[in-house]
C-alpha cells in the first residue's frame, strides 16, 4: 500500500502516539501536500439579517408609497409593473 501513496504523501512511525500501541500495530503519522489555487472563486452568497434592519427608517419609506393606487390596479401584471416602480424609487 505504500507503493501507492502519492509523492506529497509521507508516511513514518508516530514518535508520541496518542494510544497505547503494541508490536503488530504501531502508531504511525501521515503527512500530505495540498496545492492552494489561487483562482478560487469565492461564492458570496447574500444573507439576509433582518437584526440589523432599521425599522424606523423602513417605516417611513413605507409611509411614503401611495398603496391606494398601488392596490387599484386593472389586473396581477399592472401591480407588478407600478411594484416595481415603487422598488426602484426606494
Amino acid at each position: 500500500m505504500l507503493g501507492s501513496l502519492s509523492p506529497d504523501v509521507g508516511l513514518v512511525v508516530a514518535g508520541q502516539p496518542v494510544v497505547a500501541e503494541d508490536v503488530h500495530h504501531p502508531a504511525v503519522e501521515f503527512t500530505c501536500g495540498v496545492a492552494v489555487a489561487s483562482s478560487l472563486q469565492v461564492n458570496r452568497r447574500a444573507v439576509l439579517d433582518f437584526k440589523r434592519t432599521d425599522y424606523v427608517r423602513l417605516k417611513k419609506l413605507l409611509a411614503l408609497v401611495d398603496w391606494h393606487s398601488e392596490l387599484a390596479c386593472d389586473g396581477v401584471d399592472a401591480a407588478v409593473v407600478l411594484w416595481i416602480i415603487s422598488k426602484n424609487k426606494i
